[in-house]
């Protein structure tokens, strides 16, 4: 969620700064200045990773970017079906024998 909310900001502020040069060149300056600021944050986090982040611990974050099981899509490979769908395909099957 935070992802997809950075993206739109993103691209909306993108869109606007293109309009006029001026407005172009601060939003990159900004973007490097961001782009500084992130590469010093991880390098101390690098550097101490027990820094206790504002959401939690990074053990805490770790523990839940991998879930114990994940679902899989779509219905399961052993699905059995049920009777009105084995008696509708028994019976299409009859009508191709009979052709």
């Amino acid at each position: 969620m935070r992802y997809n909310g950075m993206i739109s900001r993103s691209y909306i502020y993108a869109e606007e700064a293109s309009e006029f040069k001026v407005l172009t060149a601060k939003y990159h300056a900004g973007l490097d200045k961001l782009d500084a600021e992130m590469k010093e944050f991880k390098a101390k986090l690098r550097a101490n990773p027990t820094i206790v982040l504002e959401d939690g611990s990074l053990s805490e974050i770790n523990d839940l970017q991998s879930p114990p099981h994940v679902r899989s899509r779509g219905r399961p490979k052993k699905w059995l079906g049920s009777n009105t769908e084995k008696k509708i395909a028994s019976a299409t099957n009859s009508k191709k024998r009979k052709v």
